[in-house]
């Protein structure tokens, strides 16, 4: 994200009040998706509820509905299925790929926010 040269000064403060907005966002929706997994885990649909965990963020406070729905999948599955799961237990413990999901994250956000906007035509009449 590029911030105005003349702000500088409160740099800092922008980029903790994206990760606060960030991190809301991701705690918001983040109740839905586990009721969605556990809806799929109930249909023994495995692989899609894994899927579904994958997209929770791991620093939201669904963190330990999350790992405890992981567990009970890992005693339901067979062994092609146990690939998405360490997959999906690998990012949850990759701190580096938590960031960088973050930051794609939130541009994926502001995008799509912004590309939501009204267009602005400004007309000079002289």
């Amino acid at each position: 994200m590029a911030i105005p040269a003349g702000v500088t000064s409160c740099n800092t403060q922008i980029n903790a009040r994206i990760v606060q907005y960030y991190t809301n966002y991701s705690n918001s929706i983040c109740d839905q998706k586990i009721i969605t997994a556990n809806g799929y885990f109930s249909e023994k649909e495995y692989a899609k509820s894994l899927e579904i965990l994958r997209t929770v963020n791991p620093e939201s406070k669904c963190k330990s509905a999350s790992l405890s729905l992981m567990k009970k999948i890992e005693e339901k599955i067979e062994k092609a299925d146990k690939q998405l799961l360490e997959i999906t237990k690998k990012i949850y413990s990759d701190q580096v790929a938590i960031k960088k999901a973050r930051l794609k994250n939130i541009k994926d956000i502001t995008l799509a926010y912004y590309k939501n906007q009204p267009d602005t035509n400004i007309h000079i009449i002289r």
